[in-house]
């Protein structure tokens, strides 16, 4: 079992926005269709689409693979078309080169260090993997996949084909190319129907409390790009939510007064670093 408290992940950002998460406690989720990888869900719904179709037709009888085909083929409409996506990314490596380059401004910028228990604030903490789709023995590998993570409800997926929900929008929504594997990401997601959710009451709440759809905010210059704002806790349970800042090598803030504004955040101490990278 892995000890939550041996090991931080990071959030990598440009120096406005690590100021701007640090002091409000909120972390943006971003569309997923809005990310640097265009091909985002799309990649995911391509690869497996296919070979989900083709591990039902070698495991169920024609009536049931008709049935459970069809569902399939309507979540992965509606998916691409009707649901909202909304994903914050993290890392637990604090010295990965490719993202301080990429998203931390060329090393100007920072990289929060936060608990990982933390991100149950947000939704769960769940560790993209990156393929090949060309690789030799890619399709076996694959079904192989496919079978064991829908296996355990074979026996009930005719009668209820909507258990498999979960199970498909993982596959879509944690495929990247292998191009993309120096990131090493950990991903949040959030899940949020399109169609009229804004003219919802603010109180819809699901069964544990948590708001059922989140206020969608915009952004951008030359597009719209729809994010949502969660918050965070300064503390979660006995863990402080945040545990480290690390300054990249040509941030021009100095740490002393990183850890000073921490202060004034309401913070209590955390260590403030330099990377070399």
């Amino acid at each position: 079992m892995v000890d939550l408290d041996k090991f931080n992940i990071y959030h990598y950002t440009k120096v406005e926005s690590a100021l701007s998460i640090l002091k409000n406690r909120a972390i943006w989720l971003t569309d997923i269709r809005s990310m640097n990888d265009p091909r985002e869900l799309v990649f995911g719904q391509e690869t497996f689409a296919p070979l989900i179709f083709q591990w039902i037709e070698m495991n169920f009888p024609r009536p049931a693979r008709a049935i459970i085909s069809a569902y399939v083929i309507r979540r992965l409409e509606y998916d691409a078309t009707q649901n909202g996506f909304f994903s914050a990314s993290f890392c637990p490596d604090p010295e990965n080169s490719h993202l301080w380059a990429e998203y931390s401004e060329n090393n100007t910028g920072i990289s929060i260090g936060f608990h990982p228990a933390i991100i149950d604030n947000f939704g769960r903490l769940d560790r993209v993997f990156y393929v090949n789709s060309l690789e030799q023995n890619f399709r076996e590998k694959m079904l192989r996949f496919i079978d064991i993570r829908f296996t355990p409800h074979k026996a009930i997926m005719e009668y209820q084909p909507r258990i498999i929900t979960m199970g498909l929008m993982e596959l879509y929504l944690l495929t990247k190319e292998k191009r993309w594997e120096n990131e090493r990401e950990d991903r949040v997601i959030w899940a949020q129907t399109k169609p009229g959710f804004r003219d919802l009451p603010p109180d819809s709440r699901q069964k544990d409390g948590q708001p059922r759809y989140w206020p969608i905010h915009r952004r951008g210059e030359s597009k719209n790009i729809e994010y949502i704002i969660r918050g965070y806790p300064d503390r979660y349970y006995a863990y402080p939510s945040v545990r480290e800042v690390v300054l990249g090598s040509q941030c021009s803030i100095e740490e002393k007064d990183v850890a000073k504004l921490l202060i004034d955040f309401g913070y209590p101490p955390i260590p403030v670093r330099r990377i070399i990278i």
